[in-house]
């Protein structure tokens, strides 16, 4: 199916340029200086001008019984159904753009992989709760099999990346000759 493979090849891009954007904030907050909030918002202008030409342009399925609309179309029909459904967009517009600021936050204070990780692993939590309430359906046939097993993946990778990343902040004492915790490397003992 066309939409399936634009999605498919939608998502591909996604990860690409979510990866690109966290090593700018990385950048941007480490070498050069610039605070997480001036970082967000001077990212979030470049968005919304590349996001333009799609929301006017690339129809898409939009819901049963209607046919492919663009961003654009939806926009209008919804104001026209409910105009007080823009309050939803203007609340959805602020929740992006403090999401947006806490992954420039982690990426300053963690690390670019931490926050790449912790980003996959909310995808895939949410993708559990879409599923567990009825909102998508697993896929027919061995696409089933994936999907799970790839949530499942990534799940555990979250989760292997983030004990290596403590144990790597906190590595463990050695043990000393009487049984004791012992000074870790580089640090002489004190005689007491």
């Amino acid at each position: 199916d066309h939409h399936v493979m634009l999605g498919a090849v939608m998502g591909i891009f996604s990860i690409f340029f979510a990866a690109v954007n966290l090593l700018c904030a990385a950048e941007l907050g480490g070498d050069l200086g610039v605070s997480v909030l001036d970082a967000t918002f001077y990212s979030s202008l470049p968005a919304a001008i590349f996001l333009l030409l799609p929301v006017f342009t690339m129809a898409h399925p939009s819901w049963p019984g209607s046919g492919s609309m663009t961003d654009w179309q939806i926009f209008r029909k919804a104001m026209s159904l409910r105009p007080e459904s823009i309050a939803l967009i203007a609340t959805s517009g602020a929740l992006s753009v403090l999401y947006s600021f806490l992954q420039f936050w982690l990426v300053t204070n963690l690390s670019s992989a931490y926050t790449a990780f912790a980003g996959n692993f909310n995808k895939a939590l949410c993708i559990c709760i879409s599923i567990a309430i009825g909102l998508v359906e697993l896929p027919v046939g061995p696409w089933r099999t994936t999907m799970i097993l790839s949530i499942a993946g990534n799940s555990l990778a979250f989760a292997g990346y983030s004990y290596c990343f403590k144990q790597a902040a906190h590595p463990p004492l050695a043990q000393g000759k009487d049984g004791g915790a012992a000074a870790p490397r580089g640090i002489a003992s004190q005689p007491g």
